[in-house]
């Protein structure tokens, strides 16, 4: 067996353990970076109390993952295995499994998205599986440490991939397809996942509810008063979402001009709006300096029919980017928010506090200013996934109750607007 650097690492650890030998290893090692060269999303979640285990996880993901996940551990790993673990850096971080295997208090969904979980028997796998099979992804790997032959009960398939009888585990591969909505054409589902900027390994902060819902924002609701459709969004960070309104757009065959304000440029970025040149403005800016510059790309009295804010999530930088844009907002006009998030509850309030850091943020100026003193009233977007609990990113928490954090408004035909 041919053995990297990475591997002899982590295999240096392994076989220290009574229980440690070179299938075991290695059936780790390949089962996480599977997950990371598919992308699977969530998080891994480790009830293993073999140390070796943990930092063989936390050696794999933090090479080679692309997208944010947690590793969560059992507190006695976590504390045994801090100066190994602090050796690991990069898209992933480490918290402890302690008291989050329950029910009470909706404990279960500090876990977040589910694509690796690691048993230690049978009734442990059980009782794992009941809990956690609404989060669990769809292609997501159950590592299970028994030679008996298993029949675990869930709604998805479990299918073995590995059973090493030599080295007492099972690899399983839960599969389950996502029940999508069935109201929504099955032609505009296919569209979309042909223009997901996801599948062509753009990143954003979006869920797939999210983008779905964006995407449908963009080509069934969008006003077509005019020969050239604008839109603005404000925070395009990788250009994930601005790619997704370019596609949607084309595919209607439309003449667009998309201006995105972002102050930074990286590679991702910068790539996706050369695949739109001649259709884009790039104002490398924050959205106060941009104000004044929009006259001279609005010429012509086209004023933008789509505006998405999704960039200072603090209350008086959404407050201040609604006072600026809206008035720029063609009537009849599409005006999107990203990371809104309902008023506070005794269900929700933790999750809120640990996603927002207690801070007023987006949901409060739309509720306050939007609905409020505008008086825009909110536009239901279909959820392409109505049982898919995840907002946003995959490895944060489920806020419950939550199934989407996008919000959308129309501006009525009776307000005023400037160019």
């Amino acid at each position: 067996m041919k053995k990297t650097h990475e591997y002899l690492d982590s295999w240096s650890l392994l076989a220290e353990i009574p229980s440690g030998n070179e299938a075991h290893a290695e059936l780790l090692r390949r089962a996480a970076l599977d997950i990371c060269a598919q992308d699977v999303p969530g998080n891994f979640v480790v009830l293993s109390q073999e140390d070796a285990v943990a930092i063989m996880l936390a050696s794999v993901i933090s090479k080679h993952t692309r997208q944010m996940r947690i590793l969560f551990l059992p507190n006695a790993v976590l504390e045994k295995c801090a100066e190994n673990l602090g050796r690991y850096n990069g898209a992933f971080s480490v918290r402890s499994l302690d008291g989050l295997l329950t029910e009470k208090q909706n404990a279960r969904n500090w876990l977040g998205k589910v694509a690796f979980l690691h048993v230690a028997g049978v009734s442990q796998a059980e009782f794992c599986l009941e809990l956690l099979e609404r989060q669990l992804s769809g292609q997501a790997v159950v590592m299970l440490e028994t030679v008996r032959p298993i029949d675990l009960k869930c709604e998805g398939r479990l299918e073995t991939v590995v059973h090493q009888h030599e080295s007492g585990i099972q690899m399983l591969k839960y599969c389950k397809a996502a029940v999508s909505n069935n109201a929504i054409p099955s032609d505009l589902i296919a569209e979309f996942w042909e223009d997901d900027p996801v599948k062509r390994g753009i990143l954003t902060l979006m869920s797939d509810n999210e983008r779905f819902q964006l995407y449908f924002a963009v080509r069934r609701l969008l006003p077509l008063n005019s020969h050239l459709i604008r839109f603005i969004e404000i925070g395009s960070f990788q250009g994930g979402t601005f790619y997704e309104i370019c596609r949607a757009l084309q595919r209607q065959a439309l003449l667009f001009q998309g201006i995105s304000i972002e102050p930074e440029l990286d590679s991702s970025l910068d790539g996706v709006l050369r695949l739109f040149e001649g259709s884009i403005v790039h104002l490398r800016m924050m959205s106060g300096q941009a104000v004044p510059m929009l006259a001279g790309y609005l010429e012509g009295g086209v004023l933008p029919e789509l505006m998405l804010i999704d960039g200072d999530h603090r209350y008086a930088g959404v407050y201040s980017d609604v006072c600026n844009y809206y008035p720029l907002l063609a009537p009849g006009g599409l005006l999107l928010f990203h990371d809104y998030l309902p008023p506070v509850n005794e269900e929700n309030q933790e999750f809120i506090k640990q996603r927002t850091g207690g801070q007023s943020g987006v949901g409060e100026v739309c509720r306050e200013l939007v609905e409020q003193e505008l008086g825009l009233i909110p536009i239901e977007l279909p959820l392409l996934y109505p049982e898919d609990p995840v907002q946003t990113m995959a490895y944060q928490p489920i806020i419950p109750g939550v199934f989407s954090t996008l919000r959308a408004y129309r501006k009525p035909y009776g307000h005023g607007s400037r160019a």
